[in-house]
C-alpha cells in the first residue's frame, strides 16, 4: 500500500480521536440499596491519550468547559513519535526495497555456469520480513497493553464499589461513549459490552459514615458525577481533592460540620451544579 494512504488513514484516525464528542450513558449497574437522584449527565470530551477539553454539566443546565494545553502538547507530542516511528519504518523499508532491486539488476550480468550470490539476497529479505514482524507484533501488544489498563480499570472499581457497599454506602458503574458510535456498533458487539461492562466506570457514590480511606479513594475517581457524604466524623481535609475532579456536578455533604477551609474548597469545584449542605452549618456561619 501507498505511504500516502497509510498518512491518510493516520491523519483521519487523529482527527476521530481528538474531536470534541458528546458522551451518552449506554450502560449502568447499580451497586447497594440506595435511592440516587436520576439526572442525566451532558458530557463532551476530546483528545486522546489525554482528554484536553471537556465540557460537562446537567442536561438543561450551563456546561463548564475546561481547556488544557498541556494535555493537547502532550497529545501532540504522542502522536509526532507514532508519526515519525511510521516515517523510519517506510523510510527503511524502501531502502531494503532499493538495496534488493541493485542486487537483482546485479545478477542480470552473471552467466548460466557462474555461482549467483543467493545469500545476500536471502538476507535482504529476511531483514524485511523481521521489520515486518516487529512491527506487527509491537501493535498487536500495545493494543494488548491498552485492553489490559481498561480491564484492571474497571475491575479496580467493582472492587472499590463493593468496599462501598460493604460499609453501608451505594455506587453506581456508567459506561459512556461518543454519542455517533453507539447507533453504529454492532448488536452482537453491543451485547458483549453491555454483559461484560469492561467500560463502566465509577460515576455516582453515597457514603455512609466513611472512614478515611475510603472517602480519600472516592474523591480521586476520574469519572465521577455525583457524591454524596452522609454524617461521619472523616478528616475535612480528604476533601481537598474535589476540586481536581473534572466531572464532578451534584454534591452533598450532609451531617457533618465543615470548616472554612472546606467550604473554600467546595467553592473551587468549577464543574459543581447541584450543592447540598443540609446539616454542616455552612450557610448558617457565612
Amino acid at each position: 500500500m501507498k505511504r500516502w494512504v497509510w498518512l491518510a488513514i493516520y491523519v483521519v484516525w487523529f482527527l476521530i480521536v481528538n474531536w470534541p464528542w458528546a458522551y451518552v450513558e449506554q450502560s449502568s449497574e447499580l451497586v447497594g440499596t440506595g435511592v440516587l437522584q436520576q439526572r442525566q449527565a451532558a458530557i463532551t470530551m476530546a483528545g486522546w491519550p489525554c482528554t484536553y477539553y471537556q465540557s460537562s454539566g446537567i442536561a438543561g443546565d450551563e456546561p463548564v468547559k475546561t481547556f488544557s494545553w498541556l494535555a493537547m502538547f502532550a497529545n501532540l507530542g504522542a502522536w509526532s513519535l507514532a508519526a515519525g516511528a511510521m516515517f523510519l519504518y517506510f523510510r527503511l523499508s524502501r531502502c531494503n526495497s532499493r538495496q534488493k532491486e541493485e542486487m537483482d539488476q546485479d545478477l542480470v550480468g552473471f552467466d548460466d555456469g557462474e555461482a549467483i550470490p543467493q545469500i545476500a539476497t536471502r538476507k535482504s529479505d529476511s531483514k524485511l520480513k523481521l521489520s515486518d514482524l516487529f512491527v506487527a507484533t509491537a501493535i498487536v501488544a500495545l493494543a494488548f497493553s491498552y485492553w489490559q489498563l481498561i480491564r484492571s480499570r474497571h475491575t479496580a472499581d467493582l472492587a472499590l464499589a463493593s468496599e462501598i457497599v460493604a460499609v453501608g454506602g451505594t455506587a453506581k458503574l456508567v459506561s459512556r461513549h461518543p454519542a455517533f458510535l453507539v447507533s453504529r456498533i454492532p448488536p452482537y458487539v453491543s451485547s458483549y459490552y453491555d454483559d461484560e461492562k469492561i467500560f463502566a466506570r465509577l460515576s455516582t457514590v453515597i457514603l455512609d459514615r466513611p472512614k478515611d480511606a475510603l472517602l480519600e479513594k472516592v474523591v480521586r475517581l476520574p469519572y465521577l458525577t455525583s457524591l454524596q457524604i452522609e454524617s461521619g466524623e472523616y478528616d475535612l481535609r480528604k476533601l481537598d481533592n474535589l476540586p481536581q475532579n473534572p466531572m464532578l456536578m451534584d454534591l452533598s455533604i450532609l451531617g457533618r460540620e465543615l470548616d472554612s477551609q472546606a467550604i473554600q474548597t467546595i467553592g473551587q469545584i468549577k464543574s459543581l451544579r447541584h450543592l447540598n449542605l443540609m446539616r454542616t452549618k455552612a450557610l448558617h456561619d457565612n
